[in-house]
């Protein structure tokens, strides 16, 4: 992502190094990460509860293709 930055940097302020401009992205991306810490940890979260469901999904389905019904019982009523 910073490398954008860095290229609208340089295209914004022609006569900025390229070693300012990463240093200044570094500066914008850290600011841009910290300012969206409680929604990414959120958007984290959901997206983590979702593959659970997802997983759960697929190993009951593998768990209906491939267990006899005395395990099935078992599989489900843990």
């Amino acid at each position: 992502m910073e490398e954008y930055i860095i290229k609208n940097i340089l295209k914004n302020n022609p006569g900025m190094s390229q070693e300012d401009a990463e240093k200044e992205a570094h500066r914008i991306q850290k600011a841009y990460n910290k300012a969206n810490e409680k929604r990414d940890a959120k958007r984290q979260k959901e997206h983590k509860r979702k593959w659970e469901e997802s997983l759960q999904s697929d190993n009951d389905m593998f768990a209906l293709d491939n267990l006899s019904d005395e395990d099935l019982d078992d599989y489900f009523n843990q």
